[in-house]
């Protein structure tokens, strides 16, 4: 009788986990804008370093106009209108073609540069090569308002590839976890937890849950994570 009992809420846990997946691993985006306004902000007076960026964002919005413009079918178009078809022209491959130089490169420049990567790789649903973007931008400058945004969005691509790399994932949400400053550290604490359990690295996995159950300041993960170290006792 027991036995069914037991079966009985894992069989309930689980479920819910898996109606609430992509919420718990799929936070892509999230602060981005922010986190990119303060790689602007924390950049050098630097005069390359300056010059980088803008070229930078330059091709941020060529991509923009490319995604925007309308086509214009007319044949009587303006010197202006034709090099907007120029611009509408520019192709992601283009940009990632143009980013490469700076991607190799340390600093804010780094980051900015493998962010954009990251982010049209994820676009073309090169989830492999997201991460890997992702994962240089982190490493670019291990800034706490940068990196454990670029390490979480790492490990949510490596899970989103069609045969997800869950050690790469468990790798990037355990980095992300390790920096008490990042606004969804209770989402890496819990993801680095679910991951280890998926990996069967049970002590790993409790003990993220542990530290992420103790936090006053996250009260529906904490009672997620203290949902799983109940279930991880009943498996005991």
């Amino acid at each position: 009788m027991t036995n069914n009992k037991n079966d009985s809420l894992e069989e309930k846990l689980n479920g819910f986990l898996t109606k609430k997946a992509k919420i718990i691993s799929i936070c892509l985006c999230v602060a981005v804008a922010a986190a990119l306004a303060l790689a602007f902000l924390i950049s050098s007076s630097n005069k390359s370093t300056e010059k980088d960026l803008a070229f930078i964002q330059n091709i941020e919005a060529n991509l923009k106009m490319t995604e925007e413009k309308p086509a214009d079918t007319s044949d009587e178009k303006t010197a202006e209108e034709n090099k907007a078809e120029e611009v509408k022209s520019f192709s992601a491959d283009e940009a990632l073609s143009q980013l490469e130089p700076y991607t190799a490169k340390s600093g804010v420049t780094g980051v900015r540069a493998n962010m954009l990567a990251a982010e049209i790789h994820y676009a073309k649903k090169s989830f492999d090569k997201a991460a890997e973007s992702w994962v240089k931008a982190a490493e670019a400058d291990k800034s706490p308002y940068t990196a454990p945004l670029c390490y979480f969005n790492a490990a949510s691509a490596y899970e989103s590839i069609e045969t997800p790399d869950t050690q790469k994932a468990c790798e990037n949400y355990s980095k992300a976890a390790e920096y008490e400053e990042f606004e969804m550290i209770d989402r890496a604490l819990f993801n680095a937890g679910r991951t280890n359990e998926q990996l069967g690295k049970t002590e790993e996995a409790k003990a993220f849950y542990e530290k992420l159950a103790e936090k006053d300041n996250a009260a529906s993960w904490a009672n997620l994570a203290k949902s799983r170290l109940i279930a991880l006792e009943i498996n005991k």
